[in-house]
């Protein structure tokens, strides 16, 4: 990860069917659903700014709520319950250096290097 690469924790709750499937479309489109309405973006704040202006565009902020929150660099993360993918199955390219998942164990701690 270079300096000007950073990571993102967006969550949403938005309130209309129809402005979450836009919102769901615009998030997804760049960044890695972690759960629903819970999703990761990798990049500079100034990749970073257009998108949320594009996803900020598709809410209503009387009725919905957005949260953008910068994860640190050395970020620790551990995961209970139903695994992020299915046993064997790995996810390759720029979440590598987040995601270290131990298939099989009932707890798997990940963390970002």
């Amino acid at each position: 990860m270079n300096a000007d690469d950073h990571r993102w924790l967006l969550a949403y709750d938005i309130r209309d069917r129809r402005r979450l499937q836009r919102v769901h479309r615009t998030v997804a489109a760049d960044a890695l659903m972690l759960q629903r309405s819970l999703y990761l973006f990798r990049g500079s704040e100034t990749r970073m700014r257009p998108w949320l202006d594009r996803v900020r565009e598709r809410i209503d902020p009387r009725h919905d709520d957005l949260r953008l929150y910068p994860l640190p660099a050395k970020a620790q993360w551990w995961h209970f319950g139903k695994p992020l993918f299915p046993d064997g199955m790995a996810l390759h390219g720029w979440i590598d250096d987040l995601v270290q998942i131990a298939p099989g164990a009932p707890f798997s701690g990940f963390a970002a290097q």
